[in-house]
């Protein structure tokens, strides 16, 4: 008696495993398909077999910035340069009509990560009114870019272009979340896939906090109100270089190893022995930019091999996936079968004892 009792609750506790892990497979399934699906829905820059349109190409602008207190001596240049880089967007979407802009914009101090626009297209206008901006408390700059870091490269698929600037007036002093090791390799990761980053910043070492991110471009500005709105007149410009050769020439030149946003000029093919990192001191005048020729030397085998790289990511993306794939595929039948085994043997003593 006790022997079938023990072989009924045998039985009894297999099918509830079944029915856990056939959840279980579920949930993961779906979410798994759900990745996949925002992955795949991507425009391509060719024309449509049906149709003969051209399709769109999303280009994400994310603007990360800093609303901490220090801000308060240039808010009205953060505002009127803010307006005046929205309205560089739109105008090229109206210049370039297989573009298609959307924008995520983000403020952030110790007291709230304020998400004002999120993934916003530019046919919807709206502009950033005075009372939006109002800065206060400390700067929690590693948990902002983690937060809408994470949030849009959900929302992004390999063949859009993502341009992400951050702006800022000094040092991190308040992240609970994030810290600069995980903001480092969670912009390795996006750079891998293409996305392009700037960093602007005044009253710190903008070289060794650009390097402590992995971030190429950077650019450094007079704190005032004249530097501000000469820092703001140089981002928009730059972001208009960007839109034109992106119209010019497709995504290729994002992937260059030596590429440089605040560039002036589009960088020469040159023999090198290094690549210099390049920084932009954005001051009352122009003297700032008179070091370029010696920081755009570039290299003829460095171009290659980053272009062999970006395209061997995708390639290497989805081998990834497929081993993943198949490795769960694995687990399932290793655990299914040996849940059948036991099933057949209780039941077969069941039987047996009956």
């Amino acid at each position: 008696m006790c022997s079938t009792s023990l072989a009924e609750l045998i039985l009894c506790f297999e099918q509830k495993q079944i029915t856990i892990f056939a959840k279980e497979f579920k949930t993961k399934y779906i979410r798994r398909m759900k990745q996949k699906v925002n992955m795949a829905q991507t425009p391509k820059n060719e024309k449509s077999q049906k149709d003969g349109q051209v399709r769109k190409q999303r280009v994400f602008n994310l603007i990360i910035l800093d609303e901490s207190g220090s801000m308060e001596t240039i808010a009205k240049q953060a505002v009127s340069g803010l307006n005046e880089t929205f309205q560089t967007i739109r105008n090229a979407q109206k210049e370039h009509q297989e573009q298609q802009h959307f924008i995520t914009f983000v403020t952030f101090n110790s007291a709230r990560i304020r998400t004002v626009m999120n993934r916003q297209a530019v046919d919807c206008e709206k502009k950033l009114k005075w009372t939006d901006y109002r800065p206060d408390e400390c700067t929690p700059l590693f948990d902002a870019m983690g937060h809408s870091l994470n949030d849009l490269k959900y929302h992004v698929g390999n063949e859009d272009v993502v341009l992400v600037t951050i702006i800022t007036d000094g040092y991190e002093n308040a992240s609970r979340e994030f810290d600069g090791r995980s903001i480092k390799k969670l912009v390795a990761q996006l750079k891998e896939k293409g996305w392009v980053f700037a960093y602007i910043g005044t009253n710190q070492d903008v070289d060794a906090v650009a390097d402590d991110m992995g971030i190429r471009s950077r650019m450094s500005y007079e704190y005032s109100d004249r530097g501000a709105e000469y820092m703001f007149d140089i981002e928009s410009s730059s972001k208009k270089r960007f839109y034109d050769r992106l119209h010019r020439e497709g995504k290729s030149f994002m992937t260059e190893a030596c590429y440089d946003y605040f560039s002036p000029d589009e960088p020469k093919v040159e023999e090198a022995e290094g690549e210099p990192d390049i920084v932009w001191d954005v001051k009352d005048d122009d003297s700032s930019f008179s070091a370029k020729e010696e920081n755009q030397k570039e290299c003829k085998q460095t171009i290659v091999e980053s272009n062999t790289q970006s395209v061997s990511t995708d390639t290497k993306g989805e081998a990834d996936d497929d081993k993943k794939s198949i490795g769960l595929l694995q687990r399932i039948i290793k655990k299914l079968t040996l849940m059948l085994i036991t099933f057949m043997i209780a039941t077969t003593y069941l039987l047996l004892q009956r």
